[in-house]
């Protein structure tokens, strides 16, 4: 699953207007995001892993498991299958006898660098929740107002 040269180029701001975009969805599958939003999606997941830190399978799949658990249900994955995209795609390598993980050093001289620059700077976990807790506000206003105006309808008949 290598990655061609010719992934577009993405600024912080469309980067966090996708990110922001996936968040307020639910069980969403890898394989059916468009090319930008999956690499977006394991860019905010990857930087999770902090960088120049070799870690066991046991504490990245710890990693992961919170990682999955704080988005709310955001991706429909196990922690496994992510893991695995990670190292598919580049973000993140392993030993050749799968025990150690680390963020790829290849990202560097990479198209991915400008997609892992974003997440590095700005922590992807609070911007999603603070998303999705405007969205549900806005959503319950919607509920109040639909009910007020059913009341007030009702009322008038």
């Amino acid at each position: 699953m290598s990655l061609s040269s010719k992934l577009p180029a993405i600024s912080s701001p469309q980067a966090i207007e996708i990110l922001k975009k996936l968040a307020a969805k639910r069980n969403i599958s890898l394989g059916r995001m468009s090319r930008i939003e999956l690499m977006v999606t394991l860019a905010a997941v990857s930087v999770c892993l902090p960088s120049s830190v070799k870690m066991s399978e046991v504490q990245v799949n710890k990693l992961l498991r919170a990682w999955l658990a704080n988005t709310d249900s955001m991706l429909r994955i196990d922690h496994v299958e992510l893991r695995r995209s990670l190292i598919d795609y580049g973000f993140w390598q392993r030993d050749s006898f799968g025990r150690g993980y680390w963020r790829s050093e290849e990202v560097a001289d990479s198209p991915l660098k400008a997609y892992m620059q974003v997440f590095d700077e700005i922590d992807p976990l609070p911007l999603m929740a603070a998303h999705r807790a405007v969205l549900n506000t806005e959503r319950e206003k919607r509920k109040l107002l639909a009910i007020g105006i059913s009341t007030f309808a009702s009322k008038k008949i």
